[in-house]
Formats: structure tokens, C-alpha cells, sequence
């Protein structure tokens, strides 16, 4: 873990921050953790996957009570990775993310989120995902109000699948673009 945060929601990073990650079989790399109200309130945050033999490097990992994310995020790297994780939460992403390697942009499980962040799964990419979403919290569900442009090949920008109890459901307000030069790749899945 590069940053620990363990507070309220008066503890948050600010700035630019650069974490280089990469997974073994035991241990998940992650760039920052935040639990209790922590946050990313500003600023860019690149990730670099270095090796993955295990799990996916996760970015910016959000534990319980933990909302929002107001930085950007970039994706970069040989190997798969994920930008920001978060499980049963009721979470707001209002920062952009720009995919530049195979990878997950947003992972949430059994969370209801509201996306405001533009989401960029860029040229020569395969098999990114700029949201993904597994279950959800309440009845309501999530909601998208970014746009969210597709590139590369066989990649999909919203993924809505159940947890094992509940479906996702996520209402989508902006343009979800599959880009020219695009092959294989989907809009909502």
C-alpha cells in the first residue's frame, strides 16, 4: 500500500501522485486505501503496472464510508490493472479516467454509484472496461452522467452483471461513443 487513510471526511490527498504497482500471487498491489470518509479530493493520479501474476494492481482501493473521488486517473503499463475499487458503497466519482493499457477504469461490487467523469479507453487497447459494475446496493442503483468514449478492440464501456444476489442497474444520461478504428467493442454490456 503507497498511502493509508484513516480518518473522516477532513482526511483526503491532494495533488498529483504516481504509483508504479505490480501484483504477486499472495499480495494485491494497491496505490492508496482509503477507509472512514478518506478521499482523493484533486489532482491526477498515474498508475504504471509493472507485473501481474496474481491479482490486479488496484489503483485507489475505497474501504468502507469512503466517498468521493474527485482526482483523475490514468491507466498505464504492460499489464492489467484496476483504477479504483469499492464494495458496497454509496459512492460519487466526479474525476476523468483515461485507460491507456488493458484495465478496468471503476470496479464496484454490491455499490450504488453516481459517475459525473469522463472515461477514455484509449487507442491500441483490448479488453478494457471503463465501468464495471456487479450488483448493486438499493433498488435505485447507479447513475452515469459522463461521457464515456470506446477505442481498441473488444472493449466495453459499461459492464452491468449480478453479484450472485442482486443485478446492476445503471441509468446512462450522456453519449457512450464506440470510436472509429473500434472493432469488436460495446457500448453498455
Amino acid at each position: 500500500i503507497g498511502n493509508f487513510l484513516n480518518g473522516d471526511s477532513s482526511s483526503k490527498t491532494v495533488g498529483d501522485f504516481t504509483y508504479s504497482l505490480s501484483s504477486d500471487t499472495n499480495n494485491v498491489a494497491i496505490g492508496a486505501y482509503y477507509l472512514n470518509g478518506t478521499f482523493g479530493d484533486s489532482g491526477t493520479v498515474t498508475l504504471n503496472s509493472t507485473g501481474t501474476l496474481g491479482d490486479s494492481p488496484i489503483g485507489l482501493f475505497y474501504g468502507a464510508n469512503s466517498t468521493p473521488n474527485k482526482s483523475d486517473i490514468i491507466l498505464n503499463g504492460s499489464n492489467e490493472l484496476i483504477g479504483i475499487y469499492g464494495k458496497e458503497l454509496n459512492f460519487s466519482k466526479l474525476g476523468d479516467i483515461n485507460l491507456n493499457t488493458k484495465s478496468i477504469g471503476s470496479y464496484f461490487i454490491g455499490s450504488d454509484i453516481t459517475n459525473s467523469g469522463n472515461i477514455t479507453l484509449g487507442n491500441g487497447i483490448s479488453n478494457g472496461y471503463g465501468l464495471y459494475l456487479s450488483g448493486r446496493k438499493t433498488t435505485g442503483g447507479s447513475l452515469n452522467t459522463g461521457q464515456i468514449d470506446v477505442n481498441g478492440t473488444s472493449s466495453i464501456g459499461i459492464v452491468a452483471t449480478s453479484d450472485g444476489t442482486n443485478g446492476a442497474t445503471i441509468k446512462n444520461t450522456d453519449v457512450i461513443n464506440i470510436m472509429a478504428g473500434s472493432t469488436n467493442s460495446i457500448g453498455v454490456y
